[in-house]
């Protein structure tokens, strides 16, 4: 019997819209200073949410949980329109994180208004 090839695969990384998100956090952490904070996870990797909780970003699993006025970043998933609203009557200053493709998918499922085909 032989022992065979042992392959190693290589991480992918992140795609575009990852991070794209990842460097808006950033960059709100530049301009706005700490505490930044972000509704859910702005991506699924502990490492990255680690590093930017060190540098002030602060994760909150609703806009209802930071404070009325400050800066709300969405991750890179997307938000309901619902969740829009609520962050616009708690006067939110809201950067949005979400992939282009994630909200293009969000459009292209939103159906017409009353009245348009």
């Amino acid at each position: 019997m032989s022992a065979g090839n042992v392959v190693l695969a290589q991480p992918r990384g992140f795609c575009a819209g990852v991070r794209r998100a990842i460097g808006i956090v950033e960059r709100a952490l530049d301009l706005h200073g700490p505490p930044v904070y972000v509704r859910k996870e702005i991506v699924h990797n502990h490492y990255i949410v680690s590093e930017l909780e060190k540098r002030g970003a602060v994760f909150v699993d609703s806009e209802d949980e930071v404070p009325q006025g400050a800066v709300c970043v969405f991750s890179a998933h997307g938000v309901s329109p619902g969740v829009r609203s609520a962050a616009a009557g708690r006067r939110l200053e809201v950067i949005d994180a979400t992939c282009p493709l994630v909200s293009k998918v969000h459009q292209e499922a939103t159906p017409p208004p009353c009245g348009r085909p």
